[in-house]
């Protein structure tokens, strides 16, 4: 058999969509949990890029939408934050690490080989400098397709940072000062730097940031910017997040600071004092399996369920018992009541103080955000504005919209929700029509 045909057999081969399902569908937690396989797999993909007869196998294919070098090349920054993090706090030459090294690795071999073939340069330099074709975005209305598009290239690469002492400064918690374990240290690794590509980055829907300490991954900030359709939308809510030692056995400790410095209570699981009441965090009673389990959850989880499941359309109905409620006309107007008060904070504080006084950290993100959606949010304001002066729906500022919002509730109770959020809806305008 010719080298042309062993080419041709092993392109027609299982091994090449075997190779790439793998890393297709692995994060690099999952690769962690089975090391051995994907030391195998990477082995023999580094060693298919050292050969001109083989090196084709692992560039682009005819027909082929991503081939083996395009998803590990994503992988390979993970793997030399896991190396960076892991190797700074414990001299373990430990399995996970090497598999770190290796991915690292079959990286650099397979870009040098292509560099230096004159039968795949050509493709290769064409493959990194190409956009490639430009997909419709789903989820997002058509007006809004290029807008999208340009929000994702933008800020998906701002999902992860590390930043120092100086952007933690009056941080809700203290740094951690304890050793960490061999257990905490790689889970904690492996979690925070799987989120730089697993976090949702949406135009029309959420999106999450994280901030690690660059010495301590287990001390953290999290920008979480409400969903769509809520009345939390575009609003950039930040958490500030300690790991406890005994992590993950333990759950995570999590305050909400955006509160207006302690004034405002964005719903019945969103305190003003930056208490998150969620089973996940220990702090509410839920079931067996909404409370925190070593060992299947995940910090990604938890940022996710704080935007999906807290940030909800109907806060009032996360009030205990409060769910009684839904669908009758008292019902609806109290959570009503309720989505108009979380609207005035959103764009209060969660909005405009943002834009003014960004969180640090998070100043490229936020600035970002407004200023590639300030359209659409001036849209939504607009309707905002709308629906405040007509009263619709019907709002009522009684039972827990009242007790949750002593304050405001009795004074948008007579009339004044309309003019003070129109107030707010006002600066935040000039404030948007500001950014370039």
């Amino acid at each position: 058999m010719s080298v042309r045909e062993l080419q041709v057999v092993l392109e027609e081969s299982c091994l090449v969509p075997f190779l790439e399902q793998h890393l297709r569908d692995s994060t690099i937690m999952d690769m962690m949990k089975r090391e051995s396989m994907f030391q195998v797999m990477l082995t023999l993909i580094k060693e298919m890029a050292s050969h001109e007869e083989t090196l084709s196998l692992v560039g682009p294919l005819q027909f082929q939408k991503q081939s083996i070098y395009d998803l590990i090349a994503p992988m390979t920054q993970q793997a030399q934050l896991y190396s960076k993090a892991v190797a700074a706090k414990s001299s373990r030459n430990t399995p996970e690490a090497e598999l770190a090294k290796l991915i690292v690795e079959t990286h650099q071999v397979i870009k040098s080989a292509m560099l230096k073939s004159p039968d795949h340069k050509d493709d290769f330099t064409r493959q990194q400098g190409a956009p490639g074709e430009t997909q419709k975005m789903s989820g997002v209305d058509d007006e809004w397709q290029k807008l999208a598009a340009e929000y994702v290239a933008v800020l998906e690469p701002l999902r992860l940072d590390e930043i120092g002492d100086d952007e933690f400064e009056g941080h809700h918690y203290p740094k951690p000062e304890e050793n960490q374990s061999a257990t905490k240290l790689h889970r904690v690794a492996g979690e925070v730097i799987t989120m730089g590509t697993c976090l949702p980055v949406e135009f029309q829907g959420m999106s999450i940031y994280v901030r690690a300490h660059e010495e301590r991954m287990d001390w953290m900030k999290v920008l979480i910017i409400g969903p769509e359709g809520t009345p939390y939308e575009d609003g950039c809510f930040e958490f500030h997040v300690v790991l406890p030692s005994n992590y993950p056995t333990a759950c995570p400790s999590c305050n909400l600071e955006t509160t207006g410095k302690g004034s405002f209570r964005f719903g019945p699981n969103l305190y003003a004092c930056g208490k998150v009441c969620l089973s996940l965090l220990g702090t509410w009673r839920g079931s067996a399996g909404e409370s925190w389990n070593h060992e299947t959850s995940s910090l990604s989880q938890l940022f996710i369920s704080i935007a999906a499941i807290v940030m909800t359309d109907d806060p009032y109905y996360n009030e205990p018992g409060c769910e009684r409620e839904a669908g009758t006309s008292e019902g609806q107007a109290r959570n009503q009541g309720y989505a108009n008060i979380v609207r005035y904070g959103t764009v209060k504080y969660a909005m405009l103080d943002q834009i003014l006084n960004p969180g640090k950290g998070f100043e490229e993100v936020i600035h970002q955000h407004f200023r590639l959606k300030k359209h659409k949010i001036l849209q939504n304001l607009t309707k905002w504005a709308d629906e405040s002066r007509e009263n619709k729906p019907p709002a009522q500022y009684t039972g827990h919209t009242q007790s949750h919002n002593a304050t405001l509730a009795p004074k948008f109770a007579q009339g004044k929700y309309s003019e003070m959020v129109c107030h707010e809806i006002a600066q935040l305008t000039e404030a948007l029509e500001t950014l370039e």
